[in-house]
């Protein structure tokens, strides 16, 4: 058996002197297979592929799962921007009323909120103005306010104040709390 790295002994036709011949084979690495013959090693086997194959799909399945949980949040960012921005709106209208109430009766609608205290247990469906009017274009949000008396400062010179906490709900579910406090100044 001839090896295809090895020289080939061979006679001159013309003269009958032997010589050397390189072996015509090109010196790729490989195995003798069956019957004798080389066979190269180039390939892949049935269950090489097999494997390849569910490791790519394994793969690929989980690279889908995060696309579509993108595209389904991709509003999400929105939705918070708008909340936060709902929350804050009716965080500085509350906190620029008075501390205590100038006139001491109780209002009945929100365009009559005189001071911070008024604002306790109110709860609105869609964003409103000042005056209670509907925005539109943010009727899917619902909005909660509370405010709680709170003191402040270390023990034997605490100054009174309230804790106000506004809570905005949005359309897909998701509520954003934001807390401020009011002091008597």
């Amino acid at each position: 058996m001839i090896r295809r790295d090895q020289n080939i002994l061979a006679p001159s036709p013309l003269t009958g002197e032997v010589f050397a011949i390189k072996s015509p084979l090109p010196s790729i690495p490989s195995r003798q297979g069956r019957g004798g013959l080389f066979v190269s090693n180039a390939g892949m086997t049935l269950i090489e592929l097999v494997v390849a194959m569910v490791v790519i799909s394994v793969a690929l399945a989980g690279v889908m799962s995060v696309i579509n949980y993108t595209t389904l949040h991709s509003a999400d960012p929105l939705l918070r921007h708008q909340a936060l921005a709902i929350a804050e709106a009716y965080m500085e209208e509350i906190i620029l009323k008075n501390y205590i109430d100038p006139d001491a009766d109780g209002e009945g609608s929100r365009a009559l909120f005189d001071d911070v205290d008024d604002y306790n247990g109110l709860s609105e469906s869609g964003a409103h103005d000042q005056n209670g009017n509907v925005i539109s274009g943010l009727e899917n949000y619902s909005v909660s306010v509370s405010v709680a008396p709170q003191n402040y400062g270390p023990s034997g010179a605490e100054v009174s104040g309230l804790k106000i906490a506004v809570t905005v709900t949005d359309p897909a579910g998701e509520s954003l709390a934001l807390t401020g406090y009011r002091a008597n100044y």
